[in-house]
């Protein structure tokens, strides 16, 4: 027949993957009429697979028509038993579904028949009446297209694909997951799949139903179950379909594929808002840019431009990149597109990324305030490289200014350790996050105590000592107490708590003391200096009684003597001289002083 010298040219390119949709689907709806040709297919199918896999032998021992033989004659040896047993198994699997389905016995019957090529209707009758005339007669002179299906079978098929899809997606709610009702159809349609009935196609046909309801299950079916062309076929039925949510809706659902369509919706205003959403859940780079490209048509300050921006955020780290593209075309809106680039989730890791691996592809200063903005970690090794240069050091220096962790504190420590920047740009910029965060400075000097960082301690002790800011009063009692750094530097501190601190850093002071070595006479007279500078008399003995001194007379005249000379170096021996007399020969200070 005409039909099947057509579908079996059809089968090599479809097994290729060469087969265009439209042939595709007239070569499925052959198959499903034609057990010879299904079979042909079938067997073209295993060869080209079994060649994929076959074995390469050496060059000089490949024998191609020897082993494309041997792979036929291997395959029709298998099939001759297993279509056999096919057609008994089609049998009973097609009178089961007869009894599930509501038009399935009128289908059960047709493909039956369709199994059996010997019941087909015979063509014997025709042959002498287009013999005997040398014309053709009426009836024949009208031939329908050999690649159409039986109109029949046809119509016994969507009518059972349309029940199918009614019942499957009964009450359906639009914002719902179609994944189950589309796991319902696939069970109540799974005889028509095995008589090889291209299911998606027939589905696509009830996107223009009139009834709304099955035109939209149709739709989220394909969504969740169609294929490339389903994609083409729901873009398609957009322009006339009285709802377009469900077909955007099934775009979505279709993921990166449909992304081009999505993105040619953005300008429609009755469709642009749900294909924004629809972009924003797939996510990724590629509907990033779609909502991009829409971006840049929005007049600045619209509505709708803020409602894309939002989406774009929505679509997370792919949005990092749009966003510094967007924020160096726009000067003057740059500031509200960062505030829409801080609520996108794993933008700060993403913009640490960019800054720290290519980071010089964006302008240095959209970056600086996108990273002034977020503040990813991973960012502040590129901060502290730009320190070295001086066109971008006071960028960089009033980045790291802003920063709210204790990163930005290490990090200014190693820039001033690194000798490239000014005493006085870093002196500005501890001033500047000393001010903005004081218990940050406090929690940071715990933590470089604690871990034993002598180094980084005794480097943060002298930038304090410079500073003179009132908020370093804490940090520098805890310098003094702890031992890590040497007497001498310990010393400097209790002494600047003194000039600089608070009656609360001065109360720290006190409550340490008593854990002092009572050797560390001139550090034991610096706290008590600076004890009596905020506490007064009262404080200093409250103070002199947590040492245990016998006789404290003497070291508060020699505190309050300190305090009108105003001399600090000559105050503190005079204290710790009084500190020795004081305790007596049955205390445990050192009367080497006084000897």
């Amino acid at each position: 027949m005409k039909a099947c010298r057509v579908a079996r040219g059809r089968i090599e390119r479809a097994v290729d993957g060469r087969l265009a949709v439209e042939e595709r689907f007239l070569l499925e709806e052959h198959l499903a009429a034609c057990p010879r040709c299904a079979a042909e297919h079938a067997r073209a199918a295993a060869l080209a697979e079994a060649l994929q896999r076959w074995p390469e032998p050496a060059g000089e021992e490949i024998d191609g028509e020897r082993a494309v033989g041997a792979i036929r004659a291997a395959i029709a040896a298998r099939e001759h038993a297993a279509l056999r047993a096919a057609r008994g198994r089609r049998r009973l699997a097609l009178a089961g579904a007869a009894a599930g389905v509501a038009a399935s016995a009128g289908i059960a019957t047709i493909l039956l028949r369709a199994g059996e090529p010997e019941v087909a209707a015979p063509a014997a009758p025709l042959e002498p009446a287009v013999a005997a005339s040398p014309a053709p007669p009426p009836a024949v002179a009208v031939e329908s297209d050999p690649d159409a299906p039986d109109p029949a079978r046809l119509a016994a098929a969507r009518n059972a694909v349309r029940a199918s899809l009614a019942a499957a997606f009964a009450g359906f709610r639009d914002e719902a997951d179609p994944r189950p009702p589309a796991a319902r159809f696939d069970a109540a349609t799974r005889e028509l799949r095995r008589a090889h009935w291209p299911i998606p196609r027939l589905v696509e046909d009830l996107l223009a139903d009139p009834d709304p309801a099955l035109a939209a299950g149709a739709a989220r079916y394909l969504g969740v179950r169609g294929d490339r062309a389903s994609v083409l076929r729901l873009a398609a039925a957009l322009p006339g379909a009285p709802a377009k949510a469900p077909l955007v809706r099934a775009l979505g659902d279709r993921g990166p594929l449909a992304i081009g369509a999505l993105g040619a919706l953005l300008g429609d205003p009755a469709a642009g808002e749900l294909a924004a959403a629809e972009l924003a859940r797939i996510g990724g780079p590629e509907a990033a840019a779609a909502l991009e490209a829409e971006v840049r048509r929005q007049d600045s300050g619209s509505p709708r431009r803020a409602a894309l921006l939002a989406h774009l955020a929505a679509t997370g780290a792919a949005s990092v990149e749009s966003f510094l593209r967007l924020a160096a075309e726009d000067e003057e809106g740059a500031g509200a597109l960062l505030d829409h680039l801080a609520r996108a989730e794993g933008a700060a890791e993403e913009l640490g990324r960019i800054a720290g691996s290519a980071g010089r592809r964006h302008p240095s200063s959209v970056l600086f305030a996108a990273v002034g903005r977020l503040q990813p970690s991973g960012a502040l090794g590129w901060v502290e490289e730009r320190t070295r240069e001086s066109a971008s050091r006071a960028a960089a220096l009033e980045c790291l200014a802003g920063w709210e962790g204790p990163e930005a504190l290490e990090a200014l420590l190693r820039i001033d350790a690194r000798g490239a920047v000014p005493d006085a740009e870093i002196y500005a910029t501890l001033d500047t996050l000393v001010e903005r965060a004081p218990d940050r400075l406090a929690a940071f000097v715990e933590m470089q105590l604690a871990r034993g960082d002598a180094a980084g301690a005794e480097r943060l002790l002298h930038l304090l000592l410079v500073l003179e800011n009132p908020w370093t009063g804490e940090s520098l009692a805890r310098i003094a107490l702890a031992d890590l750094l040497p007497a001498e530097d310990r010393q400097w501190a209790a002494l600047a708590v003194g000039e600089v601190g608070r009656a609360a850093d001065a109360e720290r002071l006190a409550a340490g003391l008593p854990a002092i070595d009572r050797d560390e006479r001139r550090l034991l007279a610096a706290g008590l200096i600076s004890i009596h500078a905020h506490l007064g008399p009262a404080g200093a003995a409250r103070a002199l009684e947590g040492l245990e001194v016998p006789s404290p007379s003497r070291v508060l005249a020699a505190l309050a003597d300190a305090s009108r000379r105003d001399a600090r170096a000559g105050g503190l021996h005079r204290v710790a001289r009084a500190l020795d007399v004081a305790a007596g020969p049955r205390d445990t200070f050192s009367t080497r002083f006084v000897q």
